[in-house]
């Protein structure tokens, strides 16, 4: 019987089944795998040689150590997703063994196989570790309240946004990380992922500052929290509204999120197939490699893009091959890559179709017949339609809204304040001659403040101005102008002068350009003092689904404001940055969606998507799918008036899709490329 100090072979555990290891092991040993070795538990390797089954099937797939769990929980605990991560080890190690292997395993065999050893985990393990379930009761809640580094941050509370980030964070280590509570099971729990982090701190700790249903933050943060009980009624009231904005987001704007999951779908459906193999297209993406972004509080606000440009096929230039991005290949951050692209231009010959090497490994991952335009945009908007769906699960109180990021370039003119929700003029702009050009829609109310006696008690800052934009104009002692136009929104949230600027702009006045916007000068201003605000306004999940919604459908209004000579590349850099700002989706799954988007040509009415060799323009989503087929055309929305429309008759460039055979269907199955591609099995 092994024990610690002993040293086995992984291989020769293949000879035993999992029900035999069950009553063979015991203890701690070393195993030795063909990449080396590890120490490990009895426990540990019977739960991974639930896996080791592929590994009779597939003998020649090697033994690594990445196949026992023991690899895993090195970097997280034991959790509910540890299997999952096992398995996917594993059954890719079969794949890479026998993929040049005549008759070896598609990846929807491996999948198959996942899904029946996982159920067997299952069955197996609820009958054997019955005896060992536990629950919680409060007294693991309060274990954990009078844990050292707790108590003293509960005793002493304090109504600020930073007490409440200390609170949690003291929490958190309890949780997470203490070891006099890693029996704890509220702790076990938390540490193997079955419970929601967000929703554990809410009942230990602060509820912290709460959001009313428009996103706005009440003022005054709830100091007490569930496990304490809410006492008075402004704390009763304010957690009240938590639930009013689940409801909204249940019955409105769930509602309008999947209305544009629908049309997503709609739009992207015409990039139909992934077909095995390579076009030999020469065009590529350049994209730079940028390493993870930590904000001022060391907070991370973006990891670095290897992880979303996993199973993408870059062009190693020194060898002139293509090579595969893994997450691991970190001598890649910083470089300017070529990869290939669908966007870029595939050359397959299929018109709704594109190649696996311009669409990535992530092939793999795609059943046999699935529209994979389709299911690039279910994914996508999936995940966000959840979020919505669960807003009363997650954590706005632990901090207001996400503090200004200002961009490197921007440092030259502005400064953000120690609240992170306000600008301030760069004290070195003082030397200068120095002016602020606004807008006229952006500041309706600026003519008011001549005459309001009281600025701050009568005037809604939101009301004198709302801006996206403002110009600066600095003139040197030499006479040289830089005029510089900087963005001060973020995340839907628009910026407004504060009050002391206003008294400045009343003081100093204004005058008009040859455009007739307003010119306002800093003579005189306190550059000490703020000069700009954003409202204090939670950026939630469904300001996000509206962003992503604006940037794919677009409008002919934004197309004009685009910049003439920005590529449909960038656009996929923008989308890329706006999605995985909430989300985790891979830019595989992004190319394709943006690649539905695209036309070759509004003005030969072309509505087929582009190719390597055709041109290429992003146009507005609603007139894109009424000139691509009948089938989506229907079901997207006003049926009756456009089936009986001439231009739907009379449409030389009309791309034909899989659900025409609804509508015209000895057209589409008589069309000789679709019936060899679809039928030929049949």
């Amino acid at each position: 019987m092994p024990h610690k100090g002993k040293r086995y072979s992984a291989r020769k555990m293949l000879e035993a089944t999992t029900e035999e290891l069950h009553d063979l092991l015991s203890g701690q040993f070393t195993l030795v795998f063909d990449d080396g070795e590890m120490e490990v538990s009895a426990h540990s390797t019977i739960f991974s040689s639930y896996a080791w089954e592929f590994h009779r099937l597939y003998p020649a797939t090697p033994m690594l150590k990445k196949h026992h769990c023991a690899y895993i929980t090195e970097k997280s605990a034991f959790g509910n997703n540890t299997h999952t991560k096992l398995l996917h080890n594993v059954s890719w190690s079969v794949y890479d063994a026998y993929r040049d292997i005549v008759g070896g395993p598609s990846p929807n065999i491996l999948a198959k196989k996942i899904y029946e050893i996982s159920n067997h985990i299952y069955n197996d393990l609820i009958l054997r570790t019955e005896e060992f379930v536990v629950s919680l009761d409060i007294t693991d809640f309060l274990e954990i309240m009078e844990a050292e580094g707790v108590k003293e941050t509960l005793e002493n509370p304090a109504p600020t946004q930073e007490y409440i980030e200390k609170a949690y964070k003291d929490i958190q280590y309890a949780l997470k990380s203490n070891p006099a509570l890693e029996h704890n099971p509220l702790s076990r729990a938390v540490r193997a992922g079955l419970v929601r982090e967000g929703q554990a701190l809410q009942c230990l700790g602060p509820r912290g500052f709460m959001t009313d249903i428009d996103s706005h933050y009440f003022p005054t943060p709830i100091m007490r929290s569930f496990a304490q009980g809410l006492r008075n009624f402004y704390g009763a009231l304010t957690e009240s509204r938590s639930s009013s904005k689940s409801l909204v987001s249940n019955k409105l704007l769930v509602s309008k999120a999947e209305y544009f999951s629908r049309r997503l779908q709609i739009l992207c459906q015409i990039v139909e197939t992934v077909h095995t193999g390579d076009c030999g297209s020469k065009n590529y993406l350049r994209w730079r490699v940028r390493p993870k972004e930590v904000g001022t509080d060391g907070k991370l606000l973006r990891p670095n893009d290897l992880e979303i440009l996993q199973g993408k096929y870059y062009l190693h230039e020194e060898t002139n091959t293509l090579r595969v991005i893994h997450a691991e290949d970190t001598h890649l951050v910083g470089k300017i890559l070529k990869i290939r692209s669908p966007v870029a231009g595939c050359n397959h010959p299929d018109p709704n179709g594109v190649c696996s090497v311009c669409f990535g490994e992530m092939h793999l991952n795609v059943p046999r017949d699935t529209n994979i335009g389709h299911l690039c945009a279910a994914f996508m908007t999936q995940q966000s339609n959840q979020n919505i769906l669960s807003t009363k699960h997650y954590l706005d109180g632990a901090a207001l809204a996400d503090a200004i990021r200002l961009p490197p370039e921007y440092k030259d003119y502005l400064t953000v304040s120690s609240s992170g929700n306000a600008y301030l003029f760069k004290d070195t702009l003082k030397d200068k001659e120095n002016y602020i050009i606004v807008l006229p829609h952006q500041v309706p109310g600026l003519v008011d403040i001549n005459t309001t006696e009281e600025l701050d008690g009568e005037l809604s800052l939101t009301y004198v101005s709302d801006m996206t934009h403002i110009g600066i104009r600095s003139i040197d002692k030499e006479g040289e102008i830089k005029n510089e136009l900087l963005n001060v929104a973020m995340d839907r949230r628009r910026a407004s002068f504060t009050f002391p600027f206003l008294h400045h702009i009343k003081k100093v006045g204004w005058s008009f350009d040859d455009k007739g916007n307003y010119v306002i000068s800093l003579q005189g201003w306190d550059y000490s003092r703020p000069a700009m605000r954003l409202p204090a306004r939670q950026y939630n999940m469904s300001d996000h689904a509206d962003a992503i919604a604006n940037a794919i459908e677009s409008s002919q209004e934004r197309l004009r404001e685009k910049d003439e000579n920005q590529s449909p590349e960038d656009e996929l850099i923008e989308l890329s940055d706006l999605v995985n700002s909430k989300l985790n989706v891979n830019i595989a799954l992004l190319e394709v969606i943006l690649l539905g988007a695209l036309v070759q040509s509004t003005v030969e009415r072309n509505f087929f998507i582009p190719k390597a060799t055709t041109k290429k323009q992003l146009t507005v989503a609603s007139d894109t799918i009424s000139n691509r087929s009948l089938s989506g055309m229907t079901a997207y929305n006003a049926m009756a008036q456009r089936l009986v429309s001439p231009s739907s008759l009379f449409h030389d460039h009309r791309p034909q899709l899989v659900m025409d055979v609804f509508l015209k269907p000895n057209e589409t199955i008589n069309d000789p490329y679709r019936y060899e591609r679809y039928y030929r099995d049949y």
